[in-house]
């Protein structure tokens, strides 16, 4: 038994401190992560500012609850069943290349341990009906006093060092190893993490020989003796519950798979709360190709409540990837800080649901627009030369030597908003000229195509972007009246599009676009679509 009413406090520090912090409440409340809720555990916990105090005898059952939440965090019923629909592809008669299938790492033998014989085509198919009906809650409960559990756990998170200490943390957090003494003796060294309770084990906290501490990385990573620092039987509990919180995302096929974690220090509830968020946001995206835009998404609400509440925090996201290099697995990280103003703030909230979606190749290389625009975004770096590139993907599309799968009006639309409302302030009715502009382009080709002349649409409008690429006006306008007058139609062409050339470019990508009728194309397409 743990001793009742002793009470030990930790504080919000590093990112993977505070990932283990959120790890440590996610697993005491039994996934139920939620501030109101945790207020039932009365005075045996407390939530403060930035740090948490709790009652030692709140880790009672500890191992159990952690394993579970291991368990639901790991493991991915959707590809058990892909590999039991894949396997249902080999002929009847092939049970032993069947089996295999199912049997793949990490659920080998599972349909053993839930009770099922595969011995027949038929009872395969009936074990695929069984699986669809059970969620991973019921066979964490139909497994749990089986060895699958264990083993499921030990080898998915086989390079989370540390794991295998968890009875040697609780043991001594059950013997009260970690207290210092009232008098306190030379042997009573101080936690490297916390510095107020005994050090007492080697820092094998790491997840990566960059992330976290082991004997391997001390001296060349870290340049100390690994037997010198050491850690509380507290903290490293903390840091090993960070393996519960990491959010698990499938990306593309550069990486297995990425673990992200939202950081910043403002507060304990405003940590869980991010967590939240951003985890809910991930396990309802649809395209797993990128996950960038949850993060902007966050970062700007983050924002916004930073400036309601007038104090000033930083939010980072960490991104944890692992890849397969010289048949060792290794893993890397990335950190994105997103540094943001109040005003680019404004404009991504305002223009979140508009942010242009879709994707192309180059060669067999994927790229996602939304990424790309977003980031740009971010960097304040979005400018006309991206309307250019986007324009000439689109054309090289129509001539089916390129895939670009995109709503090229909303990309340029977005663009010139964004350019008008971070870089020129709304100097000028900028988003008016864009719309005449358009409606203007529109007209020219509803007389192109009623003058049986639809094949010259696009050479007219690739002239036209090549004169606003160099921002030749004289060139463009010579163009444009030329054609104007040739198709009966009045100039709208006026002061504000000669004398500014913000007023010019806006004028013609707009043109452009009413030109191509790039609005009803791609409408049409993505009704289509749905």
């Amino acid at each position: 038994m743990i001793e009742v009413m002793q009470k030990e406090r930790i504080y919000l520090r590093d990112w993977y401190y505070n990932a283990g912090i959120v790890g440590f409440l996610k697993v005491i409340s039994d996934g139920n992560l939620d501030i109101e809720k945790l207020k039932d555990f009365g005075d045996k916990l407390y939530i403060g500012e930035d740090y948490i105090e709790f009652d030692l005898s709140i880790l009672e059952n500890f191992k159990e609850k952690f394993y579970r939440q291991l368990f639901l965090h790991y493991f991915d019923l959707g590809q058990y069943q892909a590999y039991i629909n894949k396997a249902l592809q080999y002929k009847a008669d092939k049970i032993s290349k069947i089996l295999e299938e199912i049997d793949k790492y990490p659920f080998k033998g599972l349909h053993s341990f839930l009770g099922y014989s595969l011995d027949t085509y038929d009872d395969i198919v009936n074990y695929k009906e069984k699986i669809s009906e059970l969620t991973k809650e019921q066979i964490y409960d139909k497994t749990r006093d089986t060895g699958f559990v264990v083993d499921f756990v030990g080898n998915t998170t086989k390079y989370i060092i540390g794991l295998s200490k968890l009875d040697d943390y609780l043991n001594s957090v059950r013997k009260l190893s970690f207290k210092i003494s009232k008098i306190r003796k030379r042997s009573d060294k101080l936690c490297m993490s916390c510095q107020t309770r005994k050090k007492e084990f080697k820092m094998s906290n790491a997840i990566s020989n960059i992330i976290g501490f082991n004997s391997d990385n001390s001296n060349w990573i870290w340049g100390f003796d690994a037997n010198k620092v050491k850690l509380c039987s507290i903290c490293s509990l903390v840091y090993l519950c960070a393996s519960v919180s990491l959010v698990f995302h499938k990306k593309d096929s550069n990486y297995k798979y990425c673990f992200y974690f939202i950081n910043h220090n403002r507060s304990i509830r405003k940590l869980v709360d991010s967590y939240n968020g951003f985890q809910g946001q991930v396990n309802i995206k649809v395209n797993n190709k990128e996950i960038y835009p949850i993060m902007v998404k966050e970062a700007v609400k983050f924002v916004k409540e930073e400036q309601a509440s007038q104090t000033l925090q930083n939010i980072s996201f960490i991104e944890i990837q692992e890849n397969n290099m010289g048949g060792q697995s290794t893993k890397s990280y990335n950190v994105y800080s997103f540094s943001l103003t109040k005003k680019l703030a404004e404009f991504i909230d305002h223009n979140i649901e508009k942010i242009p979606k879709g994707f192309y190749f180059i060669k067999k290389d994927y790229f996602d627009i939304e990424y790309e625009i977003l980031k740009k975004t971010i960097e304040r770096n979005l400018n006309y030369n991206d309307i250019d590139k986007y324009f000439r993907m689109y054309f090289s599309s129509k001539s089916n030597n390129f895939e670009f799968n995109s709503n090229i009006y909303s990309i340029v639309d977005y663009i010139l908003k964004y350019i008008s409302y971070i870089f020129l302030g709304g100097m000028m009715d900028l988003e008016k000229i864009s719309k005449k502009g358009f409606v203007n382009g529109k007209k020219l080709r509803e007389q192109l195509i009623k003058k049986e002349k639809e094949n010259q649409i696009n050479g007219l409008a690739y002239q036209f972007l090549n004169d606003l690429k160099v921002g030749d006006r004289d060139k463009f306008l010579d163009k444009y009246l030329r054609v104007s007058i040739s198709n009966q139609m009045e100039s709208r062409f006026g002061q504000d599009e000669m004398n500014s050339k913000e007023a010019f470019l806006h004028f013609g990508y707009s043109f452009i676009n009413g030109l191509l009728n790039t609005y009803e194309n791609n409408s049409n397409k993505e009704n289509k679509n749905e």
